[in-house]
């Protein structure tokens, strides 16, 4: 299985406010489709917990053409490409139920010991999996994240709650996306999408750390940083556009 795809139609819980697909959502069908493809492969993420590893989320990116609406069937495809070294690249499509694309997502993976926590090379696990030279991607991997110029600033410090954690102990990845649409606040979310995002995540974040949170952000983008201490948990980038009134398929 070169791909994986799987598709639904989006429930209410599936939506926010506005009835479109809640970006935290879009994120988590995207890392689940792309756990059942390693589950096909032969390397999900049960089967690699038993040999002490588990796969780990680095950098995650998203561009969407257009929010789908609650009752819409949608699809999300997903294939890896050739490892690089500790990296493992893979991409995602979603369409609609015409077929038509309407995001694209790309994201890096690594392989976790879960005892020294630090990341495995894919030759040491001697990991095989199958050629796909010949599909394109598309979109670039995640990039780098860009500083916010002449914009505003907003610092807050937070505290994980308990819906924050996940099965691992940590803040869920998708949670952050979740923490972005939360500080941008309703009225913002009433006006307008996240067309584009960038999410780096750099150290695990427990239930005991605080976080402190700094949000820059101008008309065209803009940035979310969280440190606890001094150390650097993660850091989103975002770019904003005027939400469009969409037809339902």
């Amino acid at each position: 299985m070169k791909s994986y795809r799987e598709s639904f139609i989006l429930r209410t819980m599936d939506c926010d406010v506005n009835g479109v697909w809640r970006l935290s959502c879009i994120l988590e069908a995207m890392q689940e489709t792309a756990g059942m493809h390693m589950v096909q492969l032969g390397y999900g993420q049960q089967t690699m917990r038993e040999r002490g590893i588990a796969w780990v989320l680095l950098r995650n990116a998203l561009n969407m053409e257009r929010y789908p609406l609650l009752g819409e069937r949608v699809s999300v495809e997903t294939f890896h490409t050739e490892p690089r070294h500790r990296l493992f690249p893979r991409y995602c499509v979603i369409r609609d139920a015409k077929e038509q694309i309407i995001g694209r997502g790309s994201s890096l993976w690594v392989l976790m010991d879960l005892r020294t926590r630090h990341s495995i090379s894919a030759n040491r696990l001697n990991i095989q999996l199958l050629d796909n030279s010949d599909l394109e991607p598309p979109m670039a991997l995640p990039p780098n994240i860009p500083p916010v110029e002449n914009g505003t600033k907003r610092e807050m410090v937070y505290q994980p709650v308990y819906t924050d954690l996940d099965s691992n102990g940590h803040v869920n990845n998708v949670r952050y996306a979740d923490g972005l649409c939360n500080l941008l606040g309703v009225d913002v979310m009433r006006r307008h999408e996240i067309a584009s995002i960038v999410l780096h995540y750099y150290a695990e974040v427990r239930p005991e750390q605080r976080l402190h949170l700094t949000l820059q952000q101008n008309d065209e983008q803009g940035r979310l940083t969280g440190v606890s201490d001094t150390t650097a948990m993660f850091e989103i980038g975002y770019r904003l556009a005027p939400r469009a009134q969409a037809d339902k398929a």
